[in-house]
């Protein structure tokens, strides 16, 4: 017999989102990472889900709905 444990998925995300030592590694807001590229210049590096476009244009539409709600 196997045993299933389950919990309410906001019970979760407040566990985690309370959990000190967690609390730093989650990043809360989008980022644009960029890394030296030899001579050219600098480009745009995105490892990491919080690094791409995607996020990056959903938080720019909030801030511009928020800003605008003043």
């Amino acid at each position: 017999m196997v045993e299933v444990h389950r919990k309410p998925i906001m019970d979760w995300v407040k566990e985690v989102l309370q959990d000190p030592y967690l609390y730093h590694y989650i990043h809360w807001y989008p980022e644009r990472v960029f890394v030296r590229h030899g001579d050219s210049g600098w480009i745009w590096c995105i490892d990491e889900p919080w690094t791409g476009d995607d996020l990056w244009d959903a938080w720019v539409k909030y801030l511009i709905y928020s800003i605008a709600s003043f």
